[in-house]
């Protein structure tokens, strides 16, 4: 499905290769070890030794000996940073599961892997069919041709596979099913008459008759906004009658009574930009999505089908905001003196999502979040995000 469906998984993860039925916490005493990696046809390695003392070799390389610690400087940098933030994330759940009591071994845990496996490997469209059947194996393997194919290593993948797991089990009771109300404005916001816009934000000193010389020539608005050197335009799908936030309904009138055709922009308008500040943007029309509701009637199946996509959004908010607090709340002493300075960098953006956090509208609502200022280089995001697959190749007028 496109439109509301097409949402990108707000606990993104890596694809997956294999999951075991038992793991470590990153923190404490392990129970049994990830699966190992796959076997391959490379000539045989020597067997591994004692891990040296920092200042000895790793290894010795014809004659030359490489330094464990220098080896060590190396890796955290190139990757310290990025995988620390995945065992970051997973310290963290751990920690918040065996306060709540969510086991971390045995049966139950290796329940939930599996769980999780199935149903990333279902969003990313690995099922069996009468067409295409495929064993579990089969999926497996499919999914390790694409974790090979992203560069994402099984310890990666296992880090991300459990920080869901223990986030979504931890949410259990804490969602409540989807309301005839949530329903109905799934149920608008995918088949009714909606639009899809682009909008951007500029500072108050820039001349939206100059953005939009810009935008008559550029291929795209993302091509303009590059020249411009202004924030990447945000790209939303606005429903009709769907229940959107109070700081969109102005942004959706111009969308509808104003713009009357795809290319066109619109004058300059003020929108709400958070923490009290109006923000200046302009907005483009892209696409019109003619009602489709008559061709789709709500009936009990569909609905049933659209509850439990709410659900699993609103389940998928919950992980998120879950992890977003405890990571703001986190107390944090990092030896490292690498790894040190680029968790600093890290921590700045770690407070401010959790600042948008406490701002953006809960539950199952199709509205976007806030817009941002002009200066970051972030866009405001739907709760159902257009993916734009073929961007225009004509030029755009006012």
């Amino acid at each position: 499905m496109s439109g509301f469906w097409s949402i990108r998984r707000l606990m993104t993860g890596a694809i997956v290769m294999a999951a075991a039925t038992s793991a470590a916490t990153a923190f404490g005493q392990a129970t049994a070890p990830a699966a190992p990696p796959a076997v391959t046809t490379s000539p045989a390695m020597p067997a591994p030794g004692a891990m040296p003392a920092p200042d000895q070799p790793i290894a010795i390389i014809n004659g030359l000996p490489i330094n464990n610690k220098a080896f060590n400087d190396i890796l955290m940098q190139v990757a310290g940073m990025r995988v620390f933030q995945q065992v970051f994330d997973l310290s963290l759940v751990q920690k918040a599961c065996l306060d709540s009591g969510v086991s971390l071994e045995g049966t139950e845990f290796g329940k939930r892997l599996e769980d999780e496996l199935d149903k990333e490997m279902t969003s990313m469209g690995i099922v069996s069919t009468t067409a295409a059947p495929l064993s579990s194996d089969d999926r497996k393997r499919t999914l390790a041709v694409m974790l090979q194919q992203q560069g994402v290593t099984q310890v990666e993948y296992r880090l991300g596979l459990e920080t869901r797991a223990g986030l979504r089990a931890m949410s259990t009771g804490k969602v409540l099913p989807a309301t005839t109300k949530e329903i109905e404005d799934a149920y608008n916001a995918e088949y009714g008459e909606r639009r899809t816009i682009h909008i951007i934000a500029y500072p108050n000193d820039a001349s939206p008759a100059n953005i939009k010389r810009v935008l008559s020539t550029a291929k795209t608005p993302e091509d303009a906004c590059k020249e411009l050197k202004l924030s990447p335009p945000a790209v939303w799908i606005i429903p009709k009658s769907a229940t959107v936030a109070d700081n969109v309904k102005g942004i959706r009138a111009v969308a509808f009574d104003y713009l009357k055709a795809p290319l066109q922009v619109s004058e300059e308008q003020e929108v709400d930009g958070g923490n009290g500040q109006k923000q200046k943007v302009l907005i483009i029309l892209d696409k019109i999505d003619a009602d489709k509701k008559a061709a789709n009637p709500l009936d009990t199946k569909l609905s049933a089908d659209i509850g439990s996509k709410v659900f699993d959004f609103k389940q998928a908010n919950w992980m998120n905001n879950l992890l977003v607090s405890l990571r703001s709340r986190a107390a944090v002493d990092i030896k490292d003196p690498i790894l040190a300075d680029q968790f600093k960098q890290m921590y700045d953006a770690i407070q401010r999502a959790a600042v948008t956090a406490q701002t953006q509208p809960g539950g199952a609502t199709t509205a976007p979040g806030t817009l941002p200022a002009a200066v970051p280089a972030t866009a405001p995001s739907l709760v159902a995000p257009a993916t734009r697959t073929t961007p225009p190749t004509t030029g755009r007028g006012g």
